[in-house]
């Protein structure tokens, strides 16, 4: 039991990059993975591990929520000014729509984990830009709560079409001249 607590905090199910090292967040230790690194728009990842602080005993029997906010966007005093940029009633209604992803809430669950231990949650972030990661605990230790602040930048393009499709062509070129050395002799 003492080398799974001990190797608990290293290898999480998905990898990902170390968000939070064992932070002490009452009597909790708290561990954070990310993945995608950085994240990005689309289908991202969190890995949580919990210990008892004290002990550094696994936690499996918790409640983990995810809140992820927005940090706000401020306009610019030029965009301010440009027809197109003019507000409409229901985004004057919900001032927090202009420009602004909405908040999301999702559970990390130690049955989405392969080995029971971490609480995983997948999510979709459908707008780059920096957001507030709360985490709240609800444990046999009482309720806690630990921040870290998140930035999710666009999706990204891929390079390898790019690639690929160079890779085809000099593949091409090669049979064609190839087949242009050593043609075919009729039967």
């Amino acid at each position: 039991m003492l080398l799974i607590t001990a190797v608990a905090p290293l290898n999480a199910h998905n990898g990902g990059t170390l968000l939070l090292t064992g932070q002490v967040v009452g009597q909790y230790r708290v561990w954070v993975w990310g993945n995608p690194t950085p994240f990005r728009v689309g289908t991202n990842h969190l890995t949580i591990s919990l210990n008892f602080a004290a002990v550094e005993q696994p936690i499996t029997n918790a409640q983990v929520l995810v809140k992820l906010r927005p940090i706000p966007v401020l306009a610019s005093p030029a965009s301010l000014a440009s027809p197109a940029s003019l507000a409409s009633p229901a985004s004057l209604a919900n001032p927090a729509s202009l420009a602004n992803p909405a908040s999301l809430e999702f559970p990390a669950k130690t049955s989405n984990s392969l080995n029971k231990i971490f609480f995983e949650a997948d999510f979709e972030l459908a707008q780059a830009g920096d957001y507030q990661a709360e985490i709240v605990i609800a444990g046999p230790a009482g309720v806690e709560q630990v921040g870290l602040p998140l930035t999710v930048l666009p999706a990204e393009t891929t390079r390898n079409g790019w690639f690929w499709g160079l890779g085809m062509l000099v593949l091409l070129f090669l049979g064609y001249f190839q087949w242009r050395k050593h043609p075919r002799k009729p039967h």
